[in-house]
């Protein structure tokens, strides 16, 4: 499980130099290859932000929460606002697929997998 979470920070700390991975929902990873999203309610997680369809997040900080959890704080923007807003992602998941959702809502998750290139 430590190798599991381990991989996937480290894959969120890439260097941008370095080919990135992109994981997303499925409307997420149809706009990250480029073709119109099937729905605006989508997800995408790069190595440095956090992508929905009007909203932007920065990627702070990343922290260990447990039982294969991770906060990743970050400071979005959108529709001319800022604020800060920490997400949960859940790597304990072994079939490749992984959920996230913003901490306060733990009810509205995202289920995302790595998107094809």
């Amino acid at each position: 499980m430590r190798a599991v979470l381990s991989t996937l920070v480290l894959c969120l700390c890439a260097t941008a130099s370095q080919a990135e991975v992109v994981f997303g929902d499925q409307a997420g990873c149809q706009l990250a290859a480029g073709q119109s999203p099937a729905t605006d309610a989508l997800f995408i997680l790069h190595s440095d932000r956090i992508e929905r369809m009007e909203t932007v997040c920065d990627i702070t900080g990343v922290v260990p929460e447990g039982a294969g959890r991770v906060r990743l704080m970050a400071t979005c923007s959108g529709e001319g606002e800022t604020w800060s807003n920490d997400h949960i992602l859940d790597v304990s998941v072994t079939d490749g697929s992984y959920s996230i959702w913003q901490a306060e809502y733990p009810e509205y998750p995202s289920t995302l997998r790595q998107c094809s290139k």
